[in-house]
């Protein structure tokens, strides 16, 4: 799979490399959509614009054994692991500094809980930017040094990535919440509505609210990544 950060794609595999994927889109109530991915809203409330443009694939290969799925993982809750900067959180340097660790165990594959943005900043099952890590986590950067650092020890990672429900302030679930004429108003199935139109069910519970997302657009409604 191709080395890049979120794009829009069903589903999430660290055999060779890293694809972060988003399901996000964008428009606006009334309004319309740019060339560029950007919503554009019409009258009333500026509704949230989201990038939906194409990521460049750039594959680097990898050394992983052929058998790397096949050997035994672990689970890691991030925020929970290792905690490289003082701040009381685990991220992910601090896992990466774990890797000997984790090689000696006989540790050959890592399993993430979400470590995308999340609008929880718990468990991160709440995405709210399928394109970005959550920051308390750090950066994209890091992220991808803890795969280099990961594979260079023949250790697969996977990542729980959440595609059947969104956070109450995703962009896509706002400009989808926005109202039936908003162009995406389908990514989401809303309580009452045909399910034979290919949508998918929306519900809310608080602040969080959450969402099933499409299985039209994505084909899949698994919310964990597969290798």
């Amino acid at each position: 799979m191709p080395l890049h950060r979120f794009a829009p794609l069903p589903g999430l595999v660290f055999a060779c490399a890293v694809s972060m994927l988003s399901s996000a889109c964008g428009g606006g109530g009334g309004g319309d959509a740019t060339a560029t991915g950007r919503s554009r809203a019409g009258p009333g409330p500026t509704l949230p614009a989201v990038d939906v443009s194409s990521v460049v694939k750039a594959d680097p290969g990898s050394a992983l054994p052929a058998d790397w799925h096949s050997r035994a993982f672990m689970q890691i809750f991030v925020r929970s692991y290792q905690d490289s900067d003082g701040d009381g959180i685990g991220d992910l340097r601090g896992l990466t500094q774990r890797l000997d660790y984790l090689k000696e165990l006989g540790v050959g594959g890592l399993w993430l809980m979400p470590v995308t943005k999340s609008q929880d900043h718990d468990h991160g099952y709440a995405v709210a930017d399928y394109r970005n890590t959550e920051s308390q986590y750090g950066s994209l950067t890091d992220f991808e040094e803890l795969l280099r650092q990961a594979h260079a020890r023949g250790i697969g990672v996977i990542v729980d990535y959440v595609m059947n429900h969104s956070a109450a302030e995703n962009p896509l679930f706002v400009n989808s919440k926005a109202g039936s004429s908003n162009p995406y108003r389908d990514w989401y199935l809303w309580l009452g509505r045909s399910r034979a139109a290919g949508t998918s069910t929306a519900t809310t519970r608080g602040a969080a609210a959450r969402a099933t997302t499409t299985s039209r657009r994505s084909g899949t409604r698994c919310p964990i990544s597969t290798c």
